[in-house]
């Protein structure tokens, strides 16, 4: 496994690329051209009325970063930005020796898989103190309409800033098991 405080870094340094209320140095207005310099040719897109880039990147031990960067279709200017970083509890888990899967299934249900999760919890509140530090305190919400149980542990943080609204938002999602993965999963909205 990483160096601690390696992944934390690389974590936190992935998501915030910039000062200020905007990440990865790309901001609201921006052309699309610009994309390709910043993030690369790798991407996927998809059209509509605010059509997208969107990027995949692997991080950390098993974490993922996807980029949406979603414009309007006539100006070719970015409206939005979207940022999910995407860790594996149950990985973390079984590194640390876990095997019963009941057992797994009551650390999530009584929110003690967090403390396999430390670097990404570690990475989230790094996120958290930039964005404190550069916009102030944030009004926050815990509850949410699909992330409602406590052990999803639904935490939001707004932020106003020049017309824009950064929203951060941290959960459990579980919603896909058991077809799908748990994830645990911090989300940044800027529009």
């Amino acid at each position: 496994m990483k160096n601690t405080k390696v992944l934390e870094n690389e974590l936190f340094t992935s998501i915030i690329c910039s000062d200020g209320i905007d990440f990865r140095g790309v901001k609201i207005g921006d052309s699309i051209d610009v994309l390709p310099t910043i993030e690369g040719l790798d991407f996927e897109t998809r059209g509509g009325a605010l059509p997208n880039y969107k990027y995949f990147i692997e991080l950390g031990t098993i974490e993922e970063l996807t980029l949406v960067y979603l414009y309007d279709a006539e100006t070719k200017l970015i409206q939005q930005l979207e940022l999910t970083l995407k860790t594996y509890p149950k990985f973390y888990w079984e590194e640390a020796g876990g095997t019963d899967e009941m057992e797994f299934f009551t650390k999530i249900k009584s929110n003690a898989i967090d403390t396999y999760l430390s670097e990404f919890t570690h990475c989230e509140n790094l996120v958290i103190a930039h964005f404190e530090n550069q916009l102030g305190n944030p009004e926050s919400t815990s509850n949410h309409a699909v992330f409602k149980h406590d052990h999803q542990a639904f935490k939001s943080f707004n932020w106003m800033l020049e017309g824009k609204r950064l929203t951060l938002m941290s959960y459990l999602d579980d919603t896909k098991y058991p077809q799908g993965a748990i994830t645990r999963e911090l989300k940044l909205i800027l529009r």
